[in-house]
């Protein structure tokens, strides 16, 4: 996705010890092809992943994962997210 200030942003679900994350990385030239930045902290870490973003209809970003990672109990979670500092925060959940 791209961010407000043209950053390629990049999320994606590693399941990395015992349940998903949703970790990120930007691109350092903007483009597919770039040199990406991993991010050290993920974005979310609470066994929930394969992020998707969107705007409501009063244009805020949301995300939302499927979370727990736990059948039957998982669920689609939304949170609603901010770009702060060229990267995409958590500031609530939705549902």
């Amino acid at each position: 996705m791209r961010l407000s200030d043209g950053t390629l942003f990049l999320t994606w679900s590693p399941y990395p010890v015992d349940h998903y994350i949703v970790a990120c990385a930007i691109s350092d030239n903007g483009s597919i092809k770039g040199k990406w930045q991993h991010f050290d902290t993920p974005l979310f870490d609470k066994n929930g992943g394969h992020a998707m973003f969107f705007d409501d209809f009063e244009g805020n970003r949301k995300m939302c994962i499927h979370c727990p990672e736990q059948p039957p109990l998982e669920r689609a979670l939304i949170m609603n997210v901010k770009e702060e500092n060229g990267t995409i925060k958590i500031i609530g959940n939705v549902i």
